[in-house]
């Protein structure tokens, strides 16, 4: 079953921290906010041999160890599919703090 995902919304504390915002959503008409991170970002970093730093974004990803108890599964893949089908939440990218 699809679950309804409106009014999405991902705040970050800074760009070196981006996987560590707060997510404030609703889902089937109620309002949850989750400051504990279950998604993870699906890019990766990098250092070249002459030691350039980089990074790669790609989609955010569920990491199913820490979704929270209020939730089931299925709720949270609709919600990292809304993530990543949202055009204002960047792509999960990993290395800002670099």
């Amino acid at each position: 079953m699809k679950h309804k995902i409106e009014n999405i919304e991902y705040c970050v504390p800074s760009r070196y921290s981006y996987c560590l915002g707060i997510l404030n959503v609703d889902i089937d008409g109620k309002h949850y906010t989750f400051d504990k991170p279950f998604w993870i970002p699906g890019g990766e970093k990098f250092i070249t041999q002459d030691g350039a730093h980089y990074t790669e974004e790609s989609d955010w990803v569920l990491d199913e160890e820490f979704i929270p108890e209020e939730i089931t599964k299925e709720i949270a893949e609709n919600i990292i599919e809304a993530m990543n089908n949202d055009p204002r939440i960047l792509k999960g990218h990993c290395g800002g703090c670099l």
